[in-house]
């Protein structure tokens, strides 16, 4: 091997640097998760949200491709798949609509709800928390579901948390203290680290 300038001690002590720091970031950063990831994520606004939500969504898309690609040959010309392909994919979205329309579905109280009085957002968030409830006992939320709240920004931080702690509060009481598996708090617009902590440290409270 050709000399090299960096002496042995020194490389070494180099390379120890890097084997911790990368042992942390391993740490802290594992990789993909093990768990479902859903394919696709549906917006919703909180004043509409009820607990059988998915199941109309399922009906109005399998309605829509009723109208519009009513068997495997109308989906073939629709997309421009090949017929052979088309006829196996045809019963698979009919049945996957039918079974399971939605895989991720977020609440909105953010760009899907906007801006509306304080007792109208207090409302909408325990009615959602009710619903969310009523979902998890009937067996009809998607596979994942939570929140997305407003911005931490100046203007809207009280607000969100408020209705981040509303809604939270009123669902573990309705639930006995019991999650939907998979469910997420989403926020938006993140401007600084700090608007992170603070909603980390929120979910530490629950």
């Amino acid at each position: 091997m050709a000399d090299t300038t960096i002496p042995e001690n020194a490389l070494n002590a180099f390379i120890e640097t890097l084997d911790k720091a990368n042992i942390r970031i391993a740490e802290l950063f594992p990789g993909d998760s093990p768990r479902r990831q859903p394919v696709h994520t549906v917006y919703g606004g909180a004043h509409l949200f009820k607990a059988h939500t998915a199941q109309k969504l399922g009906v109005v898309a399998l309605r829509a491709l009723e109208e519009h690609a009513p068997d495997a040959r109308a989906l073939a010309e629709a997309f421009g798949l090949d017929r052979g392909l088309a006829d196996r994919i045809y019963p698979r979205v009919v049945e996957k609509l039918t079974r399971e329309p939605v895989e991720d579905f977020r609440i909105d109280f953010e760009d899907g709800f906007g801006l509306r009085p304080d007792h109208e957002e207090d409302g909408h968030a325990l009615r959602a928390a009710n619903e969310v409830a009523a979902g998890l006992s009937a067996g009809t939320l998607p596979p994942s579901i939570g929140i997305r709240i407003k911005p931490l920004n100046e203007d809207l931080k009280r607000r969100s948390l408020r209705t981040f702690d509303l809604f939270l509060t009123r669902l573990l009481d309705r639930t006995e203290g019991k999650l939907p598996a998979g469910f997420v708090v989403t926020l938006p617009k993140i401007t600084s680290p700090e608007q992170v902590a603070a909603l980390a440290s929120a979910c530490d409270a629950f």
